[in-house]
């Protein structure tokens, strides 16, 4: 299989978009209390949360999900020269992995907007004067609520699977 940029770019926003309706209905039932993606990311750029989440939306679906992952995943399965639903089951289990248990708990340390001192707080949002500020998700998301962990991980197995789907079919 060779390796196809607009079949990966493709395949990484619908992956992003059903990763993100998965997480929203894990959120909509109670599973987790995990900030929106937009949030997250677009905090990054901005204190303020209604320009976080329009930044957000940028950074989510046209940098991270379809750019970065999106190439990424596309180039992992050109390599193994296969994109089946299993590649993208193991791509994705293997994905949501490190970002649970490295990215995540390293957030204080490089996001700006994360506070190791809201740790004890309820909620994973704060508001303030000075903008929005998020609680540490800490292991795998697990101080984002009970159900977070297995979110983390069986959204980057729903991109993956739909990531290598998509690719697959296209490239």
């Amino acid at each position: 299989m060779h390796f196809d940029v607009i079949a990966a770019l493709v395949a990484g926003f619908v992956a992003t978009s059903a990763m993100t309706v998965v997480m929203g209905f894990a959120k909509a039932r109670g599973l987790t209390r995990m900030p929106s993606f937009e949030l997250v990311t677009g905090s990054l750029v901005s204190p303020d949360p209604e320009q976080a989440r329009r930044v957000g939306l940028l950074i989510h679906y046209g940098v991270m999900g379809s750019l970065v992952f999106g190439v990424g995943y596309g180039a992992v399965f050109a390599m193994l020269d296969s994109a089946t639903w299993l590649d993208g089951l193991i791509v994705g289990l293997i994905h949501g992995f490190v970002v649970g248990m490295l990215f995540l708990p390293a957030m204080p340390a490089l996001h700006p907007r994360v506070e190791p001192a809201l740790a004890g707080v309820a909620g994973p949002v704060v508001r303030a004067r000075d903008g929005v500020w998020l609680k540490p998700p800490g292991v795998l998301g697990k101080d984002w609520g009970d159900g977070t962990p297995a979110g983390v991980v069986a959204g980057h197995v729903v991109y993956g699977i739909v990531a290598a789907l998509v690719y697959g079919g296209l490239a």
